[in-house]
């Protein structure tokens, strides 16, 4: 009922570029709070938003974003300073091209997307487990830069241009057995992940310009 209220108020005008940004004083944790930031997102995208930038400026990961974006209008997401939890399905936003992570905490096992054509991730914690999974069949460039924890599975990207990845010190992909190549089909750090199954090489081989960077053993 709020959602649509405030669609009456604004006369089903599109909307081009929408900010949600949380404040130091409130406290993003409540129940109460993460319901009216769903509400403001879902407000968004019934009116057709092309641009949504969510953001916490003051704070460590503090609102934990669980709420399906489903848009036939959203063309680019900027999220900084939240949490995503659950697999993160943008298939039904059926024109999002343009995605861009920034001190994320991902509780994820898959993000996809058919549209998106560029990724960028900065510095986001991939706290779970098991492997993020990318599928973004028609991504055109991506940029992963200094994520913590464990590296995405990167399915297959056919139509891939540019890939920047660089690995720091906080990911922990290294060898096993602590020399950098153990040759030892048992370790995961240096045959993959499970099966034997390639983490990064499998979605960067088709692309044209590639700088992967990393530290020794990783």
């Amino acid at each position: 009922k709020f959602v649509s209220h405030l669609i009456v108020l604004r006369h089903r005008s599109p909307l081009v570029n929408c900010e949600i940004e949380l404040y130091p004083d409130e406290d993003p944790g409540t129940c109460q709070y993460i319901q009216a930031v769903q509400l403001w997102i879902q407000y968004a995208l019934a009116c057709q938003v092309q641009l949504l930038n969510i953001f916490d400026n003051y704070g460590d990961q503090r609102l934990l974003l669980n709420v399906p974006f489903i848009s036939s209008y959203l063309m680019t997401v900027h999220l900084r300073n939240v949490s995503l939890e659950c697999s993160m399905n943008l298939s039904s936003c059926l024109v999002l091209e343009n995605l861009e992570m920034t001190h994320c905490n991902i509780f994820m096992h898959k993000i996809s997307s058919k549209s998106l054509k560029r990724l960028n991730m900065t510095e986001c914690f991939f706290r779970t487990e098991v492997r993020t999974r990318f599928s973004f069949p028609g991504l055109l460039s991506l940029h992963l830069e200094d994520g913590d924890f464990r590296t995405p599975l990167l399915e297959n990207m056919p139509l891939l241009e540019t890939a920047f990845i660089r690995l720091e010190e906080r990911c922990l992909d290294r060898c096993d057995n602590g020399d950098g190549n153990c040759d030892q089909e048992s370790c995961e750090g240096c045959y993959g992940f499970h099966h034997y199954q390639s983490v990064l090489l499998n979605g960067l081989s088709n692309a044209i310009n590639l700088e992967l960077l990393a530290e020794p053993k990783k």
